[in-house]
């Protein structure tokens, strides 16, 4: 298919619902989309319209569902990669209060974590 979702030569029909929700993180809605329909969620588009989002699904019989998990979705949690920057930067900004003679060997060790994660993760 031209979007590349599917197999080689598979026709998927892609079903398309616009939900209107006020305030979105469209990260963390993607995780919880793609946790509560599986392979059925497709994905999502804001367009860039505030107060819009578009959902895409492999099966219409999950339009409701989608429907019902936008409009319980709460804007303000993260997503798990942002928790995971933010608990970063928690860290970081406690590291930077302190001497280097403060340090602990746990200051260190988390210090250590953080840089290996961003060597790895390419952030």
């Amino acid at each position: 298919m031209a979007d590349g979702i599917g197999q080689a030569g598979e026709e998927a029909p892609v079903v398309e619902i616009a939900v209107e929700k006020a305030a979105i993180n469209p990260a963390r809605l993607q995780e919880e989309l793609a946790a509560a329909l599986g392979e059925g969620y497709v994905g999502l588009s804001t367009g860039g319209k505030p107060g819009a989002v578009r959902v895409f699904l492999r099966d219409k019989a999950d339009t409701e569902r989608a429907r019902g998990l936008v409009a319980a979705h709460d804007a303000a949690k993260l997503s798990t990669d942002q928790q995971k920057e933010a608990d970063r930067a928690a860290v970081i900004k406690q590291l930077r209060g302190k001497a280097w003679a403060a340090w602990t060997a746990q200051d260190k060790e988390e210090a250590l974590r953080i840089l290996a994660e961003r060597l790895l993760d390419g952030a």
